[in-house]
């Protein structure tokens, strides 16, 4: 076997690990599901589990990169596919992080209420809160030209906004409130573009483009 052929391999053991424990998480809870239960449903050994994943909270650790990835990669590509205005590819980046944290709702209430994993709920919020930041430097005329800059504390503003994600996705997964990715989306939108002085036709223009692109990608999912 070449080495190409081993990489492949280990490569694939390691993704077939990754699916069981997410089916196993997402069927009947982070804090039920066993690494013997895991190893089981992926067809493999406790000590070729082991050799990847050294205990159930690296293994969700694992699993959560993995779902961060796929949100990156689901968004850039998003954003290629609607006009290239700020609010509407802010708008469709926001919808599909909303929309894959409610698809995973189980693993993202453990992040987002940090159970037992502390350091995890930190360092995932971190990176969304890093990206919005970079997203508002790409795009400095979001706000640049409603705001004097110089009197805005923009890294409170990014707080606050993450802060209501946040809650909003909180109620949503543990079930305080019933709403969809697409009413979260619409309300968190409106209501922080609003409070930084976003004009509502602008975002009205924004929101019907994630209408559109809500309504492909919802086709796409169900065929």
């Amino acid at each position: 076997m070449s080495d190409n052929e081993k990489q492949r391999g280990t490569a694939l053991r390691r993704r077939e690990i990754l699916a069981a424990a997410r089916k196993l998480f997402s069927r009947q809870g982070y804090e039920k599901t066993t690494m013997q239960q895991v190893v089981k449903e992926a067809g493999t050994s406790i000590g070729n589990c082991y050799f990847y994943f050294s205990n159930k909270g690296n293994l969700l650790q694992a699993l959560v990169e993995d779902i961060t990835l796929e949100i990156k990669e689901e968004a850039e590509a998003a954003v290629a596919q609607v006009p290239n205005d700020a609010v509407t590819r802010l708008s469709v980046s926001v919808y599909i992080l909303i929309a894959k944290i409610l698809e995973n709702s189980e693993i993202s209430r453990i992040i987002l209420l940090g159970l037992g994993q502390p350091a995890l709920r930190e360092s995932t919020f971190n990176y969304y809160t890093a990206a919005l930041k970079r997203f508002l430097e790409e795009h400095p005329n979001l706000l640049g030209d409603r705001h004097d800059l110089a009197g805005i504390d923009t890294e409170l503003m990014i707080e606050t906004w993450m802060g209501g994600c946040a809650a909003a996705l909180e109620a949503a997964v543990t079930g305080e409130v019933q709403r969809d990715a697409h009413q979260i989306c619409r309300f968190l939108i409106a209501w922080n573009l609003r409070a930084a002085g976003v004009t509502d036709d602008e975002i009205s223009i924004g929101l019907a483009e994630l209408e559109k692109f809500a309504k492909r990608r919802d086709t796409a999912t169900a065929g």
